[in-house]
């Protein structure tokens, strides 16, 4: 999982330089969603890094005048305010949903809380798609896809197709065995770790066969 190249939320029209002085003018050009984000940021910019700024919300302008290493201050700043947006694998998106409300003192490493305490990054993960922004320094944001893409392969999904199983079952399986079913047009599947998965999946035809009074075959399968 690669840091996405299209992260960047701004671009820089112009640079002009006055001549015999060290102040430099920047135009940023923002999209409209990043907007709010800068301006809540502009006077505790101006206070620690002593840019002037002139804000055109019509036309999303950022316009910043000040040293090199004042515009370079702020650059950085917005970059790690903006972040980068990807795609996650639908088992890991599943997994970091079921688990957005849990802490760091679990042994569970698929949690947001336990990757932004590893990595020092804020995560926001999509609850309508399969997204993830983060946001935080480019060493943090590097450290923060590598981290995503290792626990993306304990994360898998199964198809058990057709169950005779009803959802309020299907809910507690889910409690019990620590992952995500997903119910559609009849069909089921199942997200989360690897020997959950597996577990999750036994349970299922366990209870599918106690349904039915059938005794329930061992499987062995490989997940």
């Amino acid at each position: 999982m690669k840091c996405p190249q299209n992260g960047v939320c701004f671009r820089e029209r112009r640079i002009l330089r006055s001549p015999g002085s060290d102040r430099v003018n920047v135009v940023f050009v923002l999209r409209s969603k990043l907007m709010k984000r800068v301006r809540s940021q502009l006077r505790s910019m101006h206070e620690q890094y002593g840019p002037d700024f002139s804000f055109n919300i019509t036309k999303c302008i950022l316009d910043v005048t000040g040293s090199e290493q004042a515009i370079h201050a702020v650059r950085t700043k917005m970059r790690s305010m903006i972040g980068a947006c990807t795609f996650l694998p639908a088992p890991l998106w599943a997994e970091l949903l079921r688990t957005r409300r849990e802490g760091t003192t679990g042994e569970d490493r698929v949690t947001i809380a336990h990757i932004q305490s590893v990595t020092g990054c804020h995560l926001h993960v999509e609850r309508e798609r399969q997204e993830v922004r983060v946001t935080g320094s480019d060493g943090c944001l590097f450290h923060s896809f590598q981290l995503l893409e290792e626990l993306a392969s304990e994360c898998v999904t199964v198809d058990c197709g057709f169950v005779k199983v009803s959802e309020v079952m299907l809910e507690a399986l889910a409690v019990q065995c620590d992952v995500t079913f997903r119910l559609q047009s009849g069909k089921v599947a199942i997200f989360g770790l690897r020997d959950s998965v597996r577990e999750a999946f036994h349970e299922v035809r366990k209870a599918e066969y106690e349904v039915c009074d059938i005794a329930p075959v061992s499987s062995s399968g490989e997940m």
